[in-house]
């Protein structure tokens, strides 16, 4: 991204700037920064007519206020006060930074880069904030999400996370220091198995990996969850009739058989522990004939 014309005293330039509105005088430097303004695409939201500054990303301008960038990020306001507040930035990435969002996580993951590299804590917050209702760090508050009984997300957010997308979680957490998003991520990139070690693509092509200790995290993480797979499984059936059972032979039977059929089913053994068994539990109990105490 960069800071090409302070207009501060001069006013905005005109939608498509000329030559001709350039002082006689102009400098060489001067005419050669009005041409390439000149050929810049306006941004139809972020070109304010009484804007200060011009911010250029690839061939899209952003005329904006030169105090109010500085105000929010200690960043902008050394590379303005600056002789030559030039930094290369994504023209995706500068429209991303540049709004209040609603996006993909392909989207708000560049928020997150972005307000982390220039120091704008508000946009940070509210980015990690958009991740954190989708990977909660306690497990109250995972379940209450999944079965979908409240919801405290902002109403307009629909982020969608697709499961390699929890590498770039987990990256974007070690990157910003914000561990409260590393427990469900590590949980789905367990769940992943060997696919972890494959990456995943962004929106630019561009492949993420795992720092290989995290890794290495998920690979071991997978070994353990599946061992608590199987001891979720033999509490869940475990053949301890209730109290009170009207069959205890009967229901000890039907018990045993019901781990069995369990475990044969696919995945039941996998690193996806959380998943709940209450409705195969309550369909395999009227089947079987369970007293239902």
């Amino acid at each position: 991204m960069s800071a090409d014309h302070d207009f501060e005293g001069t006013g905005r330039p005109s939608k498509r700037l000329r030559t001709e509105d350039l002082p006689p005088q102009s400098s060489p430097t001067a005419q050669a920064g009005t041409a390439a303004l000149n050929n810049l695409t306006h941004h139809d939201e972020f070109w304010f007519e009484d804007g200060s500054i011009v911010l250029v990303a690839g061939n899209t301008g952003f005329c904006v206020y030169r105090a109010l960038l500085a105000a929010q990020s200690t960043i902008f306001a050394d590379m303005f006060s600056s002789s030559s507040p030039d930094v290369e930035e994504s023209s995706t990435n500068a429209r991303l930074f540049a709004r209040e969002f609603a996006f993909s996580f392909h989207q708000i993951a560049s928020v997150v880069r972005l307000a982390h590299k220039y120091h704008v804590p508000d946009a940070l917050a509210q980015a990690l904030s958009a991740l954190q209702e989708r990977f909660p760090e306690s497990f109250d508050a995972w379940e209450s999400r999944h079965d979908h009984r409240t919801s405290r997300a902002t109403p307009k957010l629909k982020l969608k996370v697709r499961p390699r997308q929890a590498i770039g979680i987990i990256n974007l957490a070690r990157l910003v220091d914000h561990p409260a998003l590393l427990p469900l991520a590590f949980y789905k990139c367990a769940a992943l198995g060997s696919a972890v070690l494959e990456g995943y693509k962004r929106e630019d092509r561009s492949v993420e990996h795992l720092a290989r200790r995290d890794a290495q995290r998920c690979i071991d993480g997978r070994v353990r969850l599946a061992e608590a797979a199987l001891a979720v499984l033999a509490e869940v059936f475990a053949v301890r009739p209730c109290e009170g059972c009207a069959s205890k032979a009967r229901c000890g039977t039907a018990l045993q058989a019901m781990l069995r059929d369990a475990m044969a089913l696919e995945g039941a053994l996998t690193a996806s522990v959380l998943g709940s068994w209450r409705g195969i539990v309550n369909e395999w109990a009227r089947e079987r004939g369970l007293c239902g105490r």
